[in-house]
């Protein structure tokens, strides 16, 4: 797999290939294959689409990682200010490369989001604020309009845990269900036609169809869902 792997590097010249972080350079460390490829959470495309007739001043993106959502979004959105939270100092490093990487201005690095943190930084949320979640579970912890009021003016797309909470959509849905608009994106296998067309042409010349799917592959016990509110 490391030749594949160096393979789809060489192909990528170390951008995304598709998706809406397409041309994005992308030269992390350890990466998934999936994000250069642009198939990672393939499913938050057309969600991803909706920010643009949001037209977001703040974006938070909480459990930011190595940055994919936070660098994208920046790219994405220039005039918008991106809050990124991640606690774990590996990936706050491989966050602020990737940030210098793609000449970003708008990018604030913040450490751990606890719930106090979060109410602060939305404030009053007068402007159009969008909240990415994805904690692993904490979003139990973290999404309670009940505490956090500017949450209920707030957009919100979050990742589901059901592995780590149990019920978790249920008590998401029952916070929010009277103050937004809720749709389920559900998480699907990936197919051979979810990669770029010119890495399967390559690629499918030295290797079989499962191993080339492979490059998909996010790590996870099954396909996730997310909630867009």
């Amino acid at each position: 797999l490391s030749l594949l792997r160096f393979l789809l590097r060489l192909t990528a010249q170390e951008k995304v290939m598709q998706g809406p972080f397409t041309g994005m350079k992308f030269s992390v460390p350890d990466y998934n294959t999936a994000m250069l490829s642009g198939t990672w959470e393939k499913e938050l495309w057309e969600t991803l689409d909706d920010f643009l007739a949001i037209d977001p001043k703040r974006i938070l993106c909480i459990g930011a990682a190595e940055g994919y959502y936070a660098v994208g979004l920046g790219i994405r959105f220039p005039n918008c200010r991106i809050i990124a939270f991640e606690q774990q100092r590996k990936y706050q490093i491989m966050l602020g490369r990737l940030s210098i990487e793609n000449d970003l201005s708008n990018l604030q690095l913040q450490g751990k989001c606890t719930p106090n943190m979060l109410q602060q930084t939305l404030g009053a949320n007068l402007d159009s604020s969008i909240v990415i979640c994805d904690v692993e579970g904490y979003e139990i912890e973290l999404l309670d309009p009940s505490n956090i009021k500017s949450l209920s003016k707030s957009y919100i797309l979050v990742e589901l845990h059901p592995m780590y909470v149990e019920n978790c959509e249920s008590i998401i849905l029952n916070r929010f269900t009277q103050s937004h608009e809720i749709s389920k994106i559900k998480g699907r296998v990936r197919t051979l036609d979810d990669l770029p067309t010119r890495a399967v042409s390559f690629l499918s010349l030295l290797f079989g169809k499962e191993t080339i799917l492979s490059l998909m592959e996010e790590g996870r016990p099954y396909p996730m869902d997310w909630l867009w509110m």
